[in-house]
């Protein structure tokens, strides 16, 4: 995939990589986090150390989550980025704030009752996504998560 051309471009396209990462992170949490490096082929830095993190909690609990999510954008921007070392990408970062609602997920507890949800179904969450050119790819790279009271959307 070449650099975007525009942003409208940079933003699709860090929208789709996004929706594949909570798709992917489902799947992991679904399968009682085994495997969380299938993530690593959508994902860098921060955004990789949650799934990885969430994952091993969710095998050593003996736990998992079924069901699925529902991750829409609410907003967005894009703007360069200049990776270090680099030259300047146009449009080569994109911030999302995303809603992200959990109605439909089913965790259940090791011992097959059903978990627990938490008390807020739907919340906004902001995302980071990054072009890497050496890869020719976007990643999901920041997964912000919110401090203090929670937003939903």
């Amino acid at each position: 995939m070449a650099a975007p051309k525009d942003s409208a471009e940079a933003i699709a396209a860090a929208t789709a990589v996004t929706k594949e990462y909570w798709a992917i992170t489902d799947q992991i949490l679904n399968d009682g986090g085994k495997n969380p490096e299938r993530v690593d082929a959508v994902s860098t830095g921060a955004a990789r150390t949650y799934v990885h993190d969430a994952a091993a909690q969710v095998l050593a609990k003996g736990v998992s989550v079924g069901g699925s999510r529902a991750v829409s954008v609410t907003q967005s921007y894009a703007s360069d980025a200049t990776p270090p070392g680099g030259a300047t990408i146009k449009n080569g970062f994109v911030g999302l704030t995303v809603c992200n609602d959990i109605s439909g997920s089913k965790p259940l507890n090791a011992d097959g009752t059903p978990g627990n949800k938490g008390d807020v179904m739907r919340a906004a969450e902001n995302i980071e996504v990054t072009y890497d050119p050496a890869a020719s790819k976007w990643t999901v790279s920041n997964y912000i998560l919110p401090t203090g009271a929670v937003v939903s959307c």
